[in-house]
């Protein structure tokens, strides 16, 4: 139950403390005024008697307290604290001769200040009848809200109507809107979201798989051109009936970009004496080597979830490749188009092919793919006067050079990833704007996305 520290709390003009037998005369005095007790639920003292017997209920009670009157030693009312189903309630009454005195403000003020400062609550209820004006008043006064109004049994009164308001901690209440503010932000971001899901589901390609999306995994089935289903899915049969499934080449080189994905104009094959370049869409298949290569090679806050990626590769709008030196797997790329721009999003190589020149012969036949196109990359920042210095330095020097090898130059801008900054590097025959590559990301991510990877952080 409520209790002030020591038993009693100090205000300029009054001491709240427990009952004494010494304060008899004093309640008789105030209580046994008519109007008195009836605004406050109870019948007025008819007897010292009656007054006897409540002092002793009131001294037994450690949720109930005199208010003196500091300067005339003397019990001019009291304040009472209880539980009730919506929290704690307070309840007080003042000797009709010291209304008009702000006494009672005065009073529930400290004790307003000690239940938030001290005791750390969140919320203090408060009741008044309602023909009680006075209470009223300083209900208003301080800011009390309305929460109900209800019918209660009263001590002698029979049933009366009541007002329970509350009066909310200034700081819990700007955390609590805070924290509604962030979950009403969290709901909109599912929501937008969900709607950003919906419309990548609409964009999938039907060039690139014609069944329906619904009721299984997108990536159940491989991604095959128009010009080759039959074909290719009469050959599988085929050798599955000898069991010699991985014999299999697959005709789905990938043609690259927009306009390319239903033309035969581009081969995306490489011949380098008895070696064979070849670069093949995101299928089951493949999907394992792509899925193991790009858990490895990147470290996990760099990383965006694989299952959005595999999505977004089944759109126009992205591709997610899997690289191959004739039958070996050699490694993996993410292309992302927005209009005469292809950003590659991600590049890696596996760990036993590096080294024998692969990353530069496919950033060359990217460049000779996309001959009409800009293409655009990001690394990790070498500018310690933006960053301070760091540990790698030199390997990221290392990096960046490997680019300027293969043609690319850095742009004047800067990208900023989930707090991470890196060098925007290009190469084509235009410059790529910041505002073209933020509306690159804004139409890959969709806003939510966007705004927590690229501008929150």
């Amino acid at each position: 139950m409520f209790e002030f520290e020591n038993g009693t709390l100090e205000t300029p003009r009054l001491r709240l403390r427990y009952f004494e037998k010494t304060d008899l005369s004093d309640l008789y005095e105030y209580a046994r005024v008519e109007g008195v007790g009836e605004m406050a639920g109870w019948m007025h003292h008819k007897s010292i008697e009656e007054s006897e017997i409540v002092l002793d209920m009131l001294m037994k009670s450690k949720s109930s307290y005199a208010i003196v009157l500091k300067s005339e030693k003397k019990v001019i009312g009291s304040i009472g604290f209880s539980d009730s189903k919506e929290g704690v309630e307070i309840g007080y009454v003042l000797s009709k001769a010291y209304h008009n005195r702000g006494l009672m403000t005065e009073c529930v003020q400290a004790v307003l200040s000690y239940c938030f400062d001290e005791l750390g609550m969140d919320e203090i209820y408060y009741a008044y009848y309602k023909d009680n004006e006075i209470s009223k008043r300083i209900n208003k006064k301080f800011g009390f809200t309305f929460v109900k109004r209800e019918v209660v049994e009263t001590l002698g009164l029979g049933k009366k109507e009541r007002v329970l308001t509350v009066f909310k901690n200034p700081a819990s209440l700007e955390l609590s809107q805070k924290k509604e503010a962030k979950v009403k932000e969290i709901k909109e971001s599912k929501e937008e979201i969900k709607d950003e899901i919906s419309r990548i589901l609409k964009e999938v390609d039907t060039d690139k798989n014609e069944k329906n999306i619904e009721g299984y995994s997108l990536l159940d089935e491989p991604v095959l051109s128009d010009k080759s289903d039959r074909e290719i899915e009469e050959k599988i049969r085929e050798l599955k009936s000898v069991n010699s499934f991985k014999k299999v080449e697959f005709n789905e080189e990938l043609l690259m970009g927009l306009a390319d994905k239903t033309s035969n104009d581009l081969s995306f094959s490489e011949k380098r004496g008895k070696s064979k370049l070849k670069l093949k869409r995101l299928n089951k298949y493949n999907k394992l080597a792509i899925k193991e290569l790009y858990t490895r090679a990147f470290p996990k806050e760099e990383r965006i979830d694989f299952s959005y990626l595999s999505l977004k590769a089944r759109t126009r709008r992205a591709d997610f490749v899997a690289i191959y030196d004739e039958d070996e797997y050699i490694g993996l790329a993410y292309l992302i188009y927005y209009k005469k721009i292809v950003f590659l999003f991600f590049l890696a190589v596996e760990e036993r092919y590096r080294g024998r020149g692969y990353g530069t012969r496919i950033l060359a036949r990217l460049k000779e793919a996309f001959k009409n196109r800009a293409i655009v990359l990001w690394v990790e920042t070498t500018k310690e006067n933006h960053e301070g210095e760091f540990e790698n330095l030199d390997e990221r020097k290392r990096r960046k050079n490997f680019y300027f090898k293969s043609g690319y130059v850095e742009s004047p801008y800067g990208i900023s990833e989930k707090g991470v900054r890196y060098d925007v590097l290009e190469i084509g025959d235009r410059c790529i704007k910041e505002d073209e590559m933020h509306d690159l990301l804004r139409q890959f991510f969709g806003k939510p996305l966007y705004y927590l990877y690229y501008v929150l952080m």
